[in-house]
C-alpha cells in the first residue's frame, strides 16, 4: 500500500482473486488431488477422525477454520495456472490441524516407521498429472518440470555453480542488454514478456516492461476472456506504447523491420537473431536522445537518421491500408521528425481516408495517459515517510 498505491499487490488484480470462478477452482483442487491420491485419502481420514473426536476437533477447530477458508478462497479464485502452488499454504496448516490426530493414531515406534516408509514411498511414486502427459491440463501445468533445468546426475555441481539457468535464452538475452548498459551507462528500457530470467540477468538499470503482474495499470484492467490465470489479458499496445519503452516491438512490421540496430560485439550477441524468436526488439523511444546518440556510436548506425528515412520512404508510397500506421506514426515518429519530414507526413495523410486523432494510440494519448501518470507517478516518485503516507490514503480511496 505503502510504495505502490495499491491496496492488494498485483498478483491479486492480475489473476482476478476478487472475481468468482469456481469451475476453475475446482478443476485445480482435481488436479491436486489426482497428482496424490494416496496422501489425499490420508488427510482425508485423519480430517474425518479430528472432527469425530470432540477433544481434537475442539483443540484444533481454528487451526481447521483457517485451513478450510484458505481452501475456500482457493475454489473462489479458481486457483493458479501452476500445479498446487495456491493450494499448499491451505495444506500446510491443515498438516499442522491434524498433527494431534496423527499422534493419537501412532501407538507404536512399529507404526510410525511404517508410516515414515510409506510417506517416503509417496514421496516418489506421486507425481503431478500434467507431468505424467507432459501437457497442459484445464490450463494448469506443473511449472517445476516444464521450467526445471535438465541435468545429469555427474554435472549436478557444475548446476549448483550457475547463477542462473541458461534454458530458453531469457537469461542470455538479458545479459546481451545488460552489456549495453555497460557500455553506455544510460539506463533504458525493454519490452520483454518474461521478467524472471532475463530481468534477473539485464539487471538493476534496465526496466523491463509488458507484464501484467508488474504493472499497477495492467493489472486492473478488466478480464475479457476466462482462460489460465494470470495470462488471460492480451497487452494493449497502445498502453505499452505509451510509455515510450526504448527496445519494443510494434504491431507494425515496417517499423519492427526498419528499427533493428544490433550491438554486433556484444558479448552475448549471438543470442540475438532475428524475429522468428522474438530476440531482435527493435528501437522505439526517439524521445531519449542521450540514448540514441550513444547506441548510434556503438552499434556503428545512424539510428534516428536510419528510422526516419525509412518513414520517409513509407510516406511517398501510401496506400489506403495504412490508417493505423499513420497514426502511430503520429504520435512516436512525428513529434521527432524534423519540420520537412512533418510537412511531408501532413501533405501525404491527407491523400487517404484517414482521420487525425481516431488511431487507438492517439485516443490513449487524448484519453487515457493522464490516469496512466497518476498511477505510475505513486510507484517512481522517490520515496518518503510523506510519500507513503500519501500513497495509502491514496489506495483507500481508490480500492
Amino acid at each position: 500500500m505503502g510504495y505502490f498505491a495499491s491496496l492488494l499487490p498485483n498478483t491479486f488484480y492480475a489473476k482476478k482473486g476478487g472475481v468468482l470462478y469456481i469451475s476453475q477452482g475446482f478443476n485445480y483442487l482435481k488436479d491436486f488431488v489426482l497428482s496424490y491420491p494416496l496422501t489425499f485419502v490420508i488427510y482425508l481420514g485423519l480430517t474425518c477422525y479430528t472432527l469425530v473426536n470432540k477433544k481434537l476437533r475442539d483443540a484444533n477447530k481454528h487451526i481447521l477454520i483457517i485451513s478450510a477458508l484458505l481452501m475456500g478462497y482457493v475454489l473462489y479464485a479458481g486457483g493458479d495456472y501452476m500445479h498446487g502452488r495456491s493450494l499448499l499454504l491451505a495444506f500446510i496448516v491443515l498438516s499442522v490441524g491434524l498433527i494431534d490426530a496423527g499422534s493419537y493414531i501412532l501407538l507404536s515406534q512399529f507404526v510410525l516407521i511404517i508410516l515414515v516408509m510409506l510417506i517416503g514411498y509417496l514421496g516418489i511414486k506421486q507425481i503431478p498429472i500434467t507431468k505424467k502427459v507432459h501437457a497442459q491440463i484445464n490450463n494448469i501445468n506443473d511449472e517445476r518440470s516444464h521450467f526445471g533445468y535438465s541435468f545429469k546426475s555427474d554435472e549436478f555441481k557444475e548446476y549448483l555453480s550457475l547463477p542462473i539457468t541458461g534454458e530458453f535464452g531469457w537469461a542470455e538475452r538479458g545479459f546481451y542488454y545488460q552489456e549495453i548498459y555497460e557500455q553506455l551507462k544510460v539506463s533504458f528500457s525493454v519490452v520483454n514478456g518474461n521478467i524472471g530470467y532475463f530481468g534477473y540477468a539485464a539487471g538493476e538499470n534496465i526496466n523491463v516492461m509488458s507484464s501484467i503482474l508488474i504493472d499497477p495499470y495492467l493489472a486492473r484492467l478488466d478480464i475479457t476472456k476466462r482462460g489460465k490465470i494470470g495470462h488471460e489479458n492480451d497487452l494493449p499496445w497502445e498502453y505499452i506504447l505509451s510509455r515510450k519503452p526504448t527496445f519494443s516491438y510494434t504491431p507494425f512490421k515496417y517499423w519492427n523491420v526498419n528499427a533493428h540496430f544490433k550491438w554486433k560485439d556484444a558479448p552475448h550477441a549471438s543470442i540475438i537473431k532475428d524475429d522468428s524468436d522474438d530476440s531482435f526488439v527493435p528501437i522505439l523511444d526517439l524521445s531519449n536522445k542521450e540514448f540514441l546518440d550513444k547506441y548510434s556510436a556503438l552499434t556503428g548506425k545512424s539510428i534516428k537518421n536510419d528510422v526516419d528515412t525509412a518513414q520517409r520512404n513509407f510516406l511517398l508510397s501510401l496506400t489506403k491500408d495504412t490508417a493505423d500506421y499513420l497514426g502511430f506514426l503520429k504520435v512516436y515518429w512525428y513529434p521527432y521528425a524534423d519540420a520537412e519530414d512533418q510537412k511531408l507526413f501532413d501533405l501525404q495523410s491527407n491523400t487517404i481516408e484517414w482521420v487525425a486523432g481516431e488511431s487507438v494510440y492517439e485516443r490513449f494519448e487524448a484519453t487515457q495517459i493522464a490516469k496512466v501518470d497518476e498511477i505510475w507517478s505513486k510507484a517512481k516518485n522517490p520515496m518518503s515517510f510523506d510519500q507513503f503516507v500519501l500513497n495509502i490514503s491514496y489506495s483507500v480511496k481508490n480500492r
